[in-house]
């Protein structure tokens, strides 16, 4: 049996550090009178240097997996790549981390997802093809021979979401604990779904946009508004997590919210953050802590992660100190 298995995309990651930062590239953009409006630009034609070059594997599903590995549970990674070098390659590495791909589906005739991760620091942007990672589906996985205590469900999209919903009803008919991280589209696509069943939901896991787009709201203002929303429209699952970025994390029980304020590191990276937060606090459930150290934990991990460059590289190993971290409570 597994300790944990964790679903979601699997990609090949490239990321490109700029000689210059992105500020004087967008000075550069005003100095040709090319109109700027808060965006990234480069001037179509031109070519422009790149200092370095870092090759790895990301993804949510695959992130996650590698935080529960590093802090020595027993895990699996399902998901889909596609019958080529990038899939050979992602399956590769996570086998590196030991981490068992038995439930990989390859995708005959697809390519593998693949990132190019443009910037540095807190400035960057994402160019993502999903590519096999959208078609997961529930008849190409060998769901019988899925035992474990926990299933860690990192954000999917596409017809990848059908899979989420059909391995969450397998998952309570098993009795297995459930985690889950749901992408804006999945909730697009399934919201009511997501919020009846919520009461099954062992962690639910959401950042602050997700958070608005499942509420139905363009913002919230803090931790009692929140409460107050999911309240009405009856989210109940056990644990409710909000991250928010710089701001840190809450935890919403039924009697009370826990709050951690994000770790002041050197942010050389913040790809993966949420990732490391999400399975850095499930893993804490699973070495028997109590809420508060598993935020504590996910907290850490989540600033380990952006130290380094590369979405799972700074994650925490088992050893690692994470009591530092300050949590604030109020009852409710």
């Amino acid at each position: 049996m597994f300790d944990v298995i964790t679903f979601g995309s699997a990609t090949r990651d490239v990321y490109l550090k700029f000689r210059k930062p992105f500020l004087d590239l967008k000075e550069n953009v005003k100095a040709k009178n090319i109109p700027f409006l808060g965006n990234v630009c480069f001037i179509l034609g031109s070519k422009v240097d790149v200092e370095d070059v870092f090759f790895t594997f990301g993804g949510g599903g695959t992130n996650s997996a590698v935080t529960f590995a590093k802090q020595g549970f027993k895990t699996a990674f399902c998901g889909a790549v596609g019958d080529d070098i990038r899939g050979k390659i992602i399956v590769d590495e996570l086998k590196k981390y030991k981490i068992d791909t038995k439930f990989i589906v390859k995708k005959k005739g697809m390519k593998s997802g693949y990132s190019v991760v443009l910037g540095e620091q807190t400035d960057r942007i994402i160019l993502a093809y999903r590519g096999a990672s959208k078609y997961l589906d529930i008849k190409d996985v060998n769901v019988g021979k899925m035992r474990a205590k926990w299933f860690y469900l990192a954000p999917l999209s596409g017809c990848s979401c059908g899979f989420a919903r059909k391995i969450f009803d397998y998952a309570i008919k098993k009795g297995i604990k459930v985690a889950i991280n749901p992408s804006k589209d999945l909730i697009n696509k399934y919201k009511k779904w997501i919020i009846r069943v919520s009461s099954k939901i062992d962690v639910l896991i959401l950042n602050k946009e997700e958070l608005c787009f499942l509420l139905g709201k363009s913002f919230v203002i803090n931790d009692l508004e929140i409460k107050k929303y999911i309240d009405e429209i009856k989210i109940t699952p056990k644990i409710l997590i909000v991250t928010k970025g710089e701001e840190g994390a809450s935890v919403f029980l039924r009697d009370k919210i826990l709050t951690a304020r994000a770790l002041k590191v050197k942010i050389v990276d913040k790809t993966g953050a949420g990732d490391a937060f999400g399975s850095g606090f499930v893993s804490g459930l699973l070495k028997g802590l109590d809420i508060k150290e598993s935020l504590q934990l996910a907290t850490a991990n989540s600033a380990g992660c952006i130290t380094k460059v590369g979405a799972h590289e700074g994650t925490l190993l088992a050893n690692s100190s994470y009591k530092k971290v300050k949590v604030k409570e109020i009852n409710i």
